[in-house]
């Protein structure tokens, strides 16, 4: 039995060996390699960001003119803007504390950005929003941030970035 199982080792063992430095291919075949050309007219786009489509968007309100909700630049017609981040400072008595802010074109679409309570400064509370969003405004529509709280609200700064998309030729409708 000894010797039984000493040769069947010896024979793994072997065949083991041979496999291994047997020369050939040990990998699985595939197709050939297709070559993709693109002319210096049309290169390839690496990123979203390349898109000729896609225009660069930052309106910033600054100051007491937005009180109790900050308007910013329309959109212009056959564009479609995407907002990709919302940053606002709100100044509030400690005592009134803020409740909401809310990023909409209209009444219905609206998307609600987190804030956090910062220090007291010169007897005020600071309330910072610095979030990433995904909000669609159409074509004519005023993007607009409302601001909830118990009495005056005095924003210091509101800015919304993103980026437009030529919808000249046509953009897809919105699912709601």
């Amino acid at each position: 039995m000894k010797t039984s199982t000493q040769s069947l080792i010896t024979i793994g063992v072997a065949a083991t060996a041979i496999a291994l430095l047997a020369p050939g291919r040990l990998a699985s075949q595939y197709a050939s390699p297709v070559n993709v050309m693109n002319s210096k007219s049309a290169p390839a786009l690496i990123r979203d960001t390349d898109n000729p489509r896609r225009t660069p968007y930052v309106s910033t309100v600054i100051g007491t003119s937005c009180n109790p909700e900050c308007h910013f630049t329309p959109v212009p017609n056959n564009m479609r803007l995407v907002i990709t981040h919302v940053d606002a400072t709100v100044y509030r008595p400690p005592t009134d504390g803020l409740q909401s802010i809310r990023l909409t074109t209209n009444s219905f679409d609206s998307a609600y950005p987190e804030f956090t309570a910062g220090a007291t400064i010169a007897g005020l509370a600071v309330f910072n929003c610095s979030h990433a969003v995904e909000y669609y405004a159409e074509p004519g529509s005023t993007p607009r941030l409302e601001f909830t709280s118990f009495g005056y609200v005095q924003p210091s700064s509101a800015t919304l970035t993103g980026y437009l998309i030529d919808c000249t030729t046509g953009c897809a409708a919105i699912v709601h």
